[in-house]
């Protein structure tokens, strides 16, 4: 189902043209752009000073690198752009039935002059130490506590507890 043109998500939408400027009229500035992009983690490996970016379906090779040079002061060495096919989700019950193509995805990859970029590692596992080792005890003794509490009580099962 199509929505109409006002309700789209801003990704969704196309992008308005901009004013035309003559010879002799002021500049245009534009404060905030209408292109957006994200940086993504890459499915594969790709080499130290390349950044793999999903963005904007209407941006091109240039409207990224002066996205990232004049917002960002990254210098931008080149920048390629894949775009890649919608997927077809298949029903979990009827196999044979497809729904309509999700919408293509646009990713630049983004190789920057000097300097290396790793993608963090935000949800990284650490291994405790011997004093939050003995807190999760402490509180597992006290969940047992409560739990042994209501399984003394004759009245009501320990499945309340």
């Amino acid at each position: 189902m199509r929505y109409p043109h006002l309700l789209r998500y801003l990704h969704e939408k196309p992008l308005p043209r901009n004013p035309l400027w003559n010879p002799g009229n002021p500049r245009h500035t534009i404060f905030m752009p209408l292109y957006w992009l994200k940086l993504v983690k890459p499915e594969y490996k790709i080499p130290k000073d390349m950044l793999k970016f999903e963005c904007h379906w209407q941006m091109t090779r240039n409207d990224v690198k002066q996205y990232l040079e004049k917002l960002y002061k990254i210098p931008v060495l080149d920048v390629r752009v894949e775009i890649r096919k919608g997927e077809y989700m298949e029903h979990p019950k009827r196999p044979m039935l497809l729904s309509p193509p999700m919408e293509d995805r646009k990713f630049a990859y983004v190789q920057i002059k000097d300097g290396e970029f790793t993608f963090p590692e935000i949800f990284e596992e650490k291994n405790p130490t011997i004093e939050e080792k003995n807190e999760l005890k402490a509180v597992q003794s006290l969940k047992n506590k409560e739990k042994n509490k209501a399984l003394e009580r004759l009245d009501i099962g320990g499945w309340f507890a």
